[in-house]
C-alpha cells in the first residue's frame, strides 16, 4: 500500500497520544511558526504530531483574546475529543512494557 505524500502519518505514536491526552485535559496547543520546535503544549515542544492532528480534524484553531499577537492557539475539536478519549483508553490498556517500547522507538 502506498501512502500519499500529502497524508501525514503518526511519526511518533507516544508523542501523538501524549498530545491528545494533554489537549483532552484542557491544555492549549500553541504554534509560533511553521518550523520544527515551533509548536508546544504546556511549554513542551511538539516535534512530529501537529500536521497529523490538523489533517485529521482533531484540533481547531481558536481565538485566544488573552494570547499574544501572531501566535496561533488550538484546542481539540469535537471529533478530536472523541478520538482522544478512545486513543487514551487504548493506550492505557497496553501493557507497561509496550508503552515503554513505543516511547523509546516512536
Amino acid at each position: 500500500m502506498q501512502v500519499s505524500q500529502s497524508t501525514p502519518i503518526i511519526v511518533h505514536r507516544a508523542e501523538f497520544v501524549d498530545a491528545l491526552h494533554l489537549l483532552l485535559r484542557g491544555h492549549w496547543l500553541v504554534r509560533v511558526g511553521d518550523g520544527a520546535g515551533c509548536t508546544t503544549i504546556d511549554g513542551a515542544p511538539l516535534w512530529h504530531s501537529f500536521d497529523t492532528l490538523q489533517h485529521y480534524g482533531l484540533i481547531d484553531e481558536v481565538d485566544n483574546r488573552e494570547g499574544f499577537p501572531g501566535v496561533r492557539y488550538f484546542r481539540l475539536s469535537d471529533r478530536g475529543h472523541d478520538f482522544a478519549r478512545r486513543a487514551w483508553d487504548a493506550w492505557c490498556r497496553c501493557p507497561w512494557w509496550q508503552r515503554l517500547l513505543v516511547r523509546l522507538t516512536g
